[in-house]
């Protein structure tokens, strides 16, 4: 999947690895991503909102923002907080809403 990041969204590549560690260590049985194969593939530079593709086929939607708390513990039902988007064009929207928060 190829998203076009504008600021403050950015690709992630070299700190995948730690950013889905946190992620498996946070996500709760009842999160909306359990058990479902995820990678990340953006972040915010600005706060702890992390971006996954979601990565199978039986999952009703393809992205979900995250926000990890780097507890490094499972965290409650409600963290980390996951929004999910059905595709790219829905999170484009998000991301553009961001921007425009960011660049005020």
């Amino acid at each position: 999947m190829l998203i076009d990041f504008i600021e403050p969204w950015v690709a992630v590549d070299s700190e995948r690895a730690s950013f889905e560690e946190e992620f498996r260590c946070e996500l709760s049985p009842d999160n909306v991503l359990s058990g479902y194969n995820v990678q990340v593939i953006g972040r915010r530079v600005d706060c702890d909102d992390v971006l996954f593709e979601v990565r199978d086929e039986k999952a009703n939607f393809k992205l979900a923002l995250v926000h990890l708390t780097w507890s490094g513990k499972v965290e409650a039902k409600r963290w980390p907080m996951t929004k999910v988007f059905a595709d790219e064009e829905a999170f484009i929207k998000q991301m553009t809403l961001d921007t425009q928060d960011y660049n005020l």
